[in-house]
């Protein structure tokens, strides 16, 4: 159980000139260390050799041969090891990108024709029957334009054209909601700015010959012919990417390590006779950085092994049942190295104010199928992260819908009777309702009070691993939190038995007592400024009735409108009951999935914000080690 970031360590190493190469060639494999931005003080600075810009020039233009053929993964093989030498020697042997070029020119020229054709045949075919010929539109007085603007604009265009001038004619014809217009208007006349307010989108008639049927029949002859040209240009770099494609990708990827393996040693520094860096390494990989270095260079290498400091890396590891919830962490921040992983505590904490704000079995279910598409649809990325927070949050959500006893907006009682089985109930003994749930309809004032006390013991929770946190190296930091510890539950306590009556009287005294001894605690060890954070903690507690808010919200929708209004029957018909059916599930579907979306935000802000701010700082940097990506090489 990991509480804390992964313990990592500084290593410096330093090893013969000679060796370098070697050095750099096992910890690019291995992937243990992160290097550092600059070498140990003292050292001169090592730089890229004229091997890198060699291999940099050949890299890029693989690069841009690759960008132009097609890409066939699915085909291309795992290449034995070559030497860069060779790798080198292949590449400018390639002589394929200048023909590349060449067909990729002519495809690029030939789409943006088409797209300007079909642009130009999509405007002209709204007047198709208009009695004009484009062979005199280049009238030595007049101009033309053809273009669309919005209907919106329509009575403004031609209010601003006649303020402009008297000489001018338009044709229009109105589709949906938009306007083709062709215009015709004085030479000399500037109408740009009547046009762009407008929102004039022109298009190009200079050059048409003939009246609009012909041009159009033109136009569709000219796509086909383009079509054609497009077939044959891809058809010959499909040609191209069969024979060499496989080949190029695996020089590409050849060079890309070599360029990384030339490149990181700008972060070391030098003599004339040895080398060295340092960098960062988790403690526990320590013994197979030394083993690594051995296998490369034997005994031509020392290894210093020191504390990592503040600016060392973050590495979370977790298994697979914190797997989402660390991606929520890396979302927000990063811990720091040494600070507290706040992980494994939303394990436990997010789902379960997740649930008591969707709190229904039968949203739960519905929480489970969406999340389980979407990771179908998204196997990396924001959406998958999200998708596995809801599935993770289902399972609460279904145990707190039992709890309330919701089941799609209906108790269990109703639902077993809607369904026709409360006789099969009580043929086995039992009588509905078979339980008495907290109905968060009917009892508010409970709802909202299970929401305060969550907030409450979250927050002092969170305080607690504030004195933990700061305790090994910020004593008196700790001691502040607990004085927030005692004004907390002081406060809490003294407000809901002077206002509420929740806890005997007799209990004021000791837990205002408490209070006092907090703000005396906070006083001594954060000054008198902060006890202007009292109210903002009061806040704190406060902001998590929005758990009894966020849930009533989707509880009323679903028991009074949907339930009541939309429930098919089947006296309704057929046609009448399909049609409600199916109205019935996409709105509880879409109520689910809008308070799927509120909880997860929600849940995620009382976690991130209230929780978080009492004990986590953040603002780590993630572990990033010096590691090789291979697709299509051997090691």
């Amino acid at each position: 159980m990991n509480l804390r970031p992964v313990e990592m360590a500084k290593v410096r190493v330093i090893g013969l000139r000679r060796d370098q190469a070697k050095v750099v060639a096992a910890l690019h494999e291995a992937g243990l260390v992160e290097f550092k931005e600059t070498g140990p003080s003292g050292l001169t600075p090592d730089i890229p050799g004229e091997s890198y810009r060699e291999v940099s020039e050949q890299l890029i233009r693989l690069r841009g041969i690759e960008n132009y053929l097609k890409k066939s993964r699915g085909e291309i093989g795992v290449c034995e090891k070559i030497s860069v030498e060779k790798a080198l020697r292949e590449a400018k042997e390639l002589t394929i990108d200048a023909r590349l070029a060449e067909l990729g020119k002519a495809s690029d020229e030939a789409k943006d024709r088409k797209r300007r054709l079909i642009e130009l045949k999509r405007a002209l075919a709204h007047f198709r029957n208009l009695d004009v010929d484009f062979s005199d539109l280049r009238h030595p007085r007049l101009k033309y334009s053809l273009g669309s603007f919005g209907t919106a604009k329509l009575h403004l265009f031609r209010k601003s054209l006649d303020s402009l001038t008297k000489n001018y004619s338009i044709v229009t014809r109105v589709r949906g909601e938009k306007v083709f217009a062709l215009v015709a208007i004085e030479k000399g006349v500037e109408a740009g700015s009547v046009f762009g307010e407008a929102g004039f989108a022109e298009t190009d008639i200079s050059g048409l010959e003939g009246k609009p049927t012909r041009v159009l029949d033109e136009l569709e002859k000219e796509l086909v012919e383009l079509e054609k040209k497009l077939s044959t240009i891809e058809l010959d770099i499909s040609g191209i990417s069969t024979k060499h494609y496989c080949r190029v990708a695996q020089l590409r990827e050849i060079l890309e390590i070599e360029a990384d393996r030339l490149e990181v040693v700008a972060k070391f520094g030098k003599t004339d006779e040895l080398f060295a860096f340092e960098g960062f390494a988790p403690k526990s990989k320590v013994p197979e950085v030394r083993g690594c270095l051995s296998g490369a260079v034997g005994k031509n290498y020392l290894v210093q092994e020191g504390e990592a400091g503040h600016d060392a890396p973050t590495l979370l590891e977790h298994g697979k049942a914190a797997g989402p919830l660390q991606f929520l962490v890396e979302f927000y921040s990063l811990p720091n190295t040494g600070e507290l992983d706040p992980t494994l505590l939303l394990v436990f904490t997010f789902p379960i104010i997740y649930g008591m704000m969707l709190g229904d079995v039968g949203y739960g279910l519905i929480s489970l199928f969406i999340s389980l598409l979407i990771l179908r649809v998204f196997k990396k990325g924001l959406m998958a992260g999200f998708a596995r927070l809801w599935a993770y949050a289902a399972v609460p959500t279904i145990i707190f819908g039992v709890i309330y006893d919701e089941w799609l907006g209906f108790s269990h009682s109703h639902l077993l009777e809607l369904l026709g089985l409360g006789h099969a109930i009580g043929g086995m003994g039992l009588e509905l309702p078979l339980y008495k749930g907290l109905s968060r309809i009917e009892d508010v004032k409970m709802l909202l009070a299970l929401a305060l006390i969550t907030g409450f013991l979250q927050l002092l929770f969170g305080f607690a691993l504030g004195v933990i946190n700061d305790w090994g190296h910020h004593r008196k930091h700790s001691y502040a939190k607990i004085g927030w510890m005692g004004i907390l539950a002081g406060g809490f306590f003294s407000v809901s038995i002077m206002f509420f009556g929740a806890f005997p009287k007799e209990w004021l005294y000791p837990f205002g007592g408490l209070f006092g001894i907090g703000v005396l605690l906070v006083l001594v060890f954060e000054g008198p400024m902060g006890l202007f954070e009292i109210p903002g903690l009061a806040g704190n507690v406060l902001s998590y009735a929005r758990i009894a808010g966020v849930g009533l919200a989707g509880v009323v929708p679903a028991e009074f409108i949907i339930n009541k209004l939309l429930l098919p029957k089947p006296e309704m018909g057929v046609v009448t009951f399909a049609i409600m059916s199916v109205a019935y599930v996409s709105l509880h579907v879409a109520n689910a999935m809008l308070g799927m979306i509120e909880s997860l935000a929600q849940g995620a802000r009382l976690n991130l914000v209230e929780f978080y701010s009492k004990f986590y700082k953040g603002g780590g940097r993630k572990f990033s080690p010096f590691r090789v990506e291979r697709a299509y090489t051997k090691r």
